[in-house]
């Protein structure tokens, strides 16, 4: 950090809507700055008064309440985001004094070419989830903590008969749209094994009929949910096939949604909902520990490794081009391009717990080198800090 910061003369405002951001907060506090959490705006509208006492205002994820407040009391604006929408980009001007961490480098890309300074983050986990990695006496073999997104196909479902009644019986609306669903089901059959895929939502768009498609010329927003929503469909029926796979094999112990349930394989051990303070000693305690990233989020790195890895846990996971960039498969963690290779691998590291032990104490240690929370931070700070000083603007009133 830059020699002149002086963190505890720094007051952060931190926005509390997502569990992830109380973990900011205590290593931000633990960083020596100081800290108001606040979860509505109303909340924040309280810490400014008097005028002068918040430095800079960082958020998770963009939500425009907030940053109105920011732009009427002139606050440095600072927002960590995993979920950039195209159409709020361009309701707002951003001033030089607001930046953007991104979990995604696409989201990245797409905020630098719009102008508004951003930078590739990815997200990570805080002191709550640090412990040493376990080394016997493990809870159980294999351990999935995930949703399986089948609330997101039934909304789906719904949305297209709503859609069906709501569109004029003439012109081949209705015609249109059905064609649209058949090619949607088509591609998420067709792609269903390929769970390595990073093009899946481009190849999705490329194949839908130009005439079905017409039928989102004037809303833009809802052929992006629409086409979030089949990603959402995909992921649900990879999970469910990844749960099928592991059963056939191993008693797997999950933790998600309760449509868990049914798959009606006794191997299947559902546990119900993980709370969020649940998951450092599920993840410390499972021999092996396995991810399988969304479609549509493969040019992030999801949260969940980070959490396996801060907890010592050993993880199997399918591969990402961003994940790759910083971890490599074999030192840190594993991957598996197919479920049959994941089959093969859990077959390896539970005949090789030694193997296994190796990569768990390397991908911890790795995380506690590059990547914890603090570490995060700080680079924010210094970055935010580099970044007003270029452009000339007035200093924090910390005294950077």
């Amino acid at each position: 950090m830059h020699d002149t910061l002086k963190p505890p003369s720094l007051q952060l405002a931190i926005s509390t809507r997502f569990l992830a951001a109380h973990e900011m907060v205590t290593d931000a506090e633990a960083l020596g700055f100081r800290v108001l959490p606040f979860d509505s705006p109303s909340d924040l509208e309280k810490h400014l008064m008097p005028p002068g006492t918040v430095d800079l205002v960082l958020e998770i994820n963009f939500h425009d309440d907030v940053y109105a407040i920011c732009r009427a009391h002139n606050l440095h604006y600072t927002c960590w985001t995993f979920d950039v929408s195209r159409h709020w980009i361009g309701r707002f001007s951003f001033t030089p004094s607001d930046f953007f961490f991104c979990y995604d480098r696409v989201d990245t890309d797409h905020l630098q070419a719009k102008g508004i300074q951003a930078e590739y983050l990815p997200f990570s986990a805080g002191s709550l989830f640090s412990r040493t990695p376990c080394e016997k006496e493990f809870a159980c073999p294999l351990l999935l903590v995930m949703n399986t997104y089948h609330d997101s196909v039934n909304r789906n479902a719904a949305h297209y008969r709503a859609g069906l009644e709501l569109l004029p019986a003439a012109g081949g609306w209705r015609e249109a749209l059905t064609r649209l669903k058949d090619q949607s089901e088509r591609l998420l059959t067709e792609s269903e094994p390929d769970i390595d895929r990073r093009d899946f939502m481009a190849r999705l768009a490329a194949s839908m009929d130009s005439d079905a498609v017409a039928i989102f010329k004037d809303q833009p927003e809802k052929w992006e949910a629409f086409l979030h929503g089949l990603g959402q469909e995909l992921a649900c029926r990879q999970r469910l096939r990844l749960g099928q796979t592991l059963a056939s094999h191993w008693p797997v112990v999950v933790f998600g949604d309760p449509h868990w349930q049914t798959l009606g394989l006794p191997n299947i051990l559902f546990k119900g909902m993980a709370r969020y303070e649940m998951l450092p000693a599920l993840y410390n305690s499972a021999f092996i520990s396995v991810n399988l990233t969304q479609p549509q989020c493969l040019t992030s790195i999801p949260q969940r490794v980070f959490h396996v890895l801060a907890s010592g846990g050993f993880l199997l996971t399918n591969p990402g081009a961003a994940l790759l960039d910083i971890f490599t498969p074999g030192t840190h963690l594993d991957t598996f391009a197919s479920f049959e290779e994941l089959t093969d691998k859990c077959a390896y590291y539970i005949a090789h717990p030694g193997e296994r032990s190796r990569i768990a104490r390397q991908g911890h240690a790795e995380f506690e080198r590059l990547h914890t929370m603090k570490a995060r931070l700080n680079h924010i700070i210094e970055r935010i800090y580099t970044e007003t000083q270029v452009s000339g603007l007035d200093s924090f009133n910390g005294g950077l």
